[in-house]
């Protein structure tokens, strides 16, 4: 399978995140071919409301919301091709106008096929994938024009809350005339839910976070030993944020020859490998002030566990 090729910069982001004072790894390298199929699985698992509340959601907004817009060009950020486009695509191909769509992600095995299957499914569609990073590479999208940007599932809840408003910043500014954003919103709710969504008893979860270690060893030639490892998962109602852990469970050391790094685990020692944000309406639009976007319409499913968010400039 095709891999992107692990260049300068990712050395550097690598060597950064490792050396904070919480040691972390950058939390894309969760969803190689493996880590999309747990995601996918995950959404499966009783606990996991998020995906399956979102879908429903959609599938009511869409063609109301559609029919509302009516974008000739669709995008979705870092989120692979999923069910979620194909609806988008569904709606709109049936309304017969001509349509392009632009997939913005870093990884090249699993976009790469997917676009080919789907320029089999729609002829009519004109598809590109850009290879870059929506946290700071957004204006590679290029032109707008009556555009529906799509930042679904989990998207902007793995943006640590600080950088969230650069986020809405680079979107005002590839905007234009007729352009909307569509986001996805973990809502704020209680901790047990929140935890029991991350800590599944199937162990769906714990295997995701843990092959985060298998894409290290394969992108740098590290010696990560997963089953030296443990999944931990907990929510912070200060922050109402997530945080994804590994926890070493024996002292021991790791090489990253790529990175040229070696590093010294501790029994207990922990690795940061997530954020999972959630958000109200209120404290979503605190983030969007001054930054040329806002919050014009909210969906929310009836229990209030997650919103789909629509913003445009203003």
């Amino acid at each position: 399978m095709e891999q992107a090729l692990t260049g300068p910069s990712d050395i550097a982001e690598l060597r950064e995140h490792l050396c904070r004072p919480l040691p972390a790894l950058p939390s894309r390298y969760l969803y190689d071919d493996r880590g999309r199929a747990l995601l996918e699985r995950l959404a499966t698992v009783p606990e996991c409301y998020a995906a399956r509340t979102e879908w429903r959601i959609l599938q009511a907004l869409a063609p109301v919301l559609l029919e509302e817009l009516q974008p000739r060009h669709l995008a979705i950020l870092g989120s692979g091709v999923g069910r979620e486009l194909r609806l988008a695509l569904d709606t709109l191909v049936l309304r017969g106008l001509p349509l392009s769509c632009t997939v913005l992600d870093l990884d090249l095995g699993t976009v790469q096929p997917s676009l080919e299957r789907l320029r089999l499914a729609y002829a009519g569609v004109r598809f590109r994938h850009v290879q870059a990073s929506f946290v700071d590479e957004l204006y590679r999208l290029g032109p707008g024009g009556d555009r529906l940007v799509l930042a679904l599932g989990d998207t902007l809840g793995a943006l640590h809350t600080d950088a969230v408003p650069g986020f809405f910043t680079m979107a005002a500014e590839v905007m234009e005339e007729g352009d909307a954003l569509l986001v996805g919103v973990d809502l704020v709710k209680d901790s047990a839910s929140i935890e029991a969504a991350c800590n599944d008893r199937e162990g769906v979860a714990a295997a995701l976070n843990l092959n985060i270690l298998r894409v290290i060893n394969e992108r740098f030639a590290a010696d990560f030993e997963p089953s030296r490892f443990q999944h931990q998962a907990f929510y912070d109602p200060e922050r109402q944020w997530v945080e994804l852990r590994l926890a070493s469970k024996v002292t021991h050391r790791v090489r990253i020859q790529t990175a040229d790094l070696a590093l010294n685990m501790k029994k207990g020692q922990q690795l940061r490998t997530a954020l999972s944000c959630k958000y109200t309406r209120s404290s979503l639009e605190d983030r969007t002030r001054g930054t040329g976007v806002v919050v014009e319409q909210w969906t929310t499913d009836p229990h209030g566990l997650f919103a789909l968010a629509l913003l445009r400039r203003g």
